[in-house]
């Protein structure tokens, strides 16, 4: 607890954190560490018609209007949000208060795979597959020497996919938590960060936690 405070300093926020972290299930049967390998990680339910490459996301330009708390007038307003279509992006943002009408538009650019992340995969014997950016070269060849081949759990791809994190689904274990504690707020931070510990005490990978 005292590096928790030492390291965010908000004690309920540790608080709330630490309980949070009491209510989450770890790895087990059927989400079992995953074997050192270069294909993409397999992400249950998830299969974004959008996504550029082998991300696990898209990337949405939502437009619509939203309420001027001053003026009281609808203000056009334009958004960028990760999704897994068009419907999800748009739910996203009706949720968060975005009034009809709302145009959705895909982001559709992306940089091909340098010749120096050609190189290196040759090196590392990694096969570089139709349609991979440079994004997922990056990401392959991230995971073979970082993170000794082997992806995160499709668990845990899952639970990260639905903060809406965008990753190449070729992204090894270590990236992943990296991104995710990044990317998460404190209390997430915390509970990650605890989860993780107690995982890498029982010898399990890191699992969904819900």
């Amino acid at each position: 607890m005292g590096l928790f405070s030492k390291l965010f300093g908000d004690k309920q926020d540790v608080k709330v954190a630490v309980e949070i972290t009491k209510s989450w299930h770890y790895a087990g049967e059927g989400d079992c560490p995953a074997p050192q390998s270069t294909a993409p990680i397999e992400i249950p339910g998830v299969l974004c018609p959008d996504a550029v490459g082998y991300s696990n996301l898209c990337t949405y330009h939502v437009q619509g209007y939203k309420v001027n708390p001053k003026t009281g007038r609808n203000n056009k307003t334009t958004l960028k949000i990760n999704a897994s279509s068009v419907d999800d992006a748009k739910k996203a943002v009706i949720d968060s208060g975005m009034l009809e009408p709302i145009t959705v538009t895909a982001e559709n650019y992306f940089d091909p795979p340098n010749e120096y992340q050609i190189s290196d995969a040759k090196e590392y014997g990694i096969s570089i597959p139709n349609g991979a950016t440079n994004a997922d070269v990056g990401a392959m060849v991230y995971r073979k020497t970082e993170s000794n081949g082997v992806g995160p759990s499709s668990g845990f791809a899952l639970f990260c996919t639905q903060k809406r994190l965008l990753f190449s689904r070729f992204i090894g274990e270590r990236d992943l938590l990296t991104l995710a504690y990044t990317e998460f707020d404190v209390r997430d931070k915390v509970a990650l960060f605890a989860c993780a510990v107690d995982c890498s005490q029982h010898g399990i990978q890191l699992g969904n936690p819900h």
